[in-house]
């Protein structure tokens, strides 16, 4: 009986210590989450920020070649994220530049996954080449894993103006 009682102790101080830690977990971020907004509106943010936002996400995840611009990534919020800088930063984006290429596996319907990017770029599906499939070993598949996209977009200048400002940014 002592036992039971210790044992079944031991478990509800477990839970109530994961339940205070969640607690206090939802707290900070709703801390980091105040703290963040507050940074960003007052933040003087003009088309120069923009562009080095651009670039410091480019320098991070983007591949670099020096005729084309390649940003590629699995996180829409990222994907989304660089094109509204690439769109805001250098107005005249030729929209008919950009291209998309997803790295889907086997599992994934490549007409979904194409409209779902879509959705996620705004790049038209017509402007989408032919995906990469990768071959799934594993029985599991990743639930909500639209795969990876890669954003081409052809404008040598654009390249070039990004890369001089991550270049000038680690001078």
């Amino acid at each position: 009986y002592a036992t039971n009682r210790l044992n079944n102790n031991s478990i509800l101080g477990r839970q109530k210590s994961i339940e205070i830690r969640n607690v206090k977990n939802q707290n900070r971020n709703v801390a980091n989450k105040k703290c963040a907004t507050k940074v960003i509106k007052s933040a003087s943010i003009n088309i120069d920020t923009i562009k080095i936002f651009c670039a410091l996400l480019y320098w991070g995840e983007g591949s670099k070649n020096d005729s084309c611009l390649r940003f590629t990534n699995s996180d829409p919020k990222m994907i989304s994220t660089f094109l509204m800088l690439l769109r805001k930063g250098y107005k005249k984006i030729n929209e008919k530049k950009l291209r998309c290429v997803l790295q889907i596996h086997e599992y994934h319907n490549e007409s979904k996954e194409i409209e779902f990017w879509s959705n996620i770029t705004k790049i038209t599906p017509h402007q989408f080449t032919k995906s990469y499939r990768k071959t799934h070993t594993g029985s599991i598949t990743r639930q909500g894993y639209h795969g990876t996209i890669g954003i081409k977009y052809y404008d040598k200048n654009v390249v070039d103006q990004i890369i001089a400002i991550y270049n000038t940014l680690s001078d």
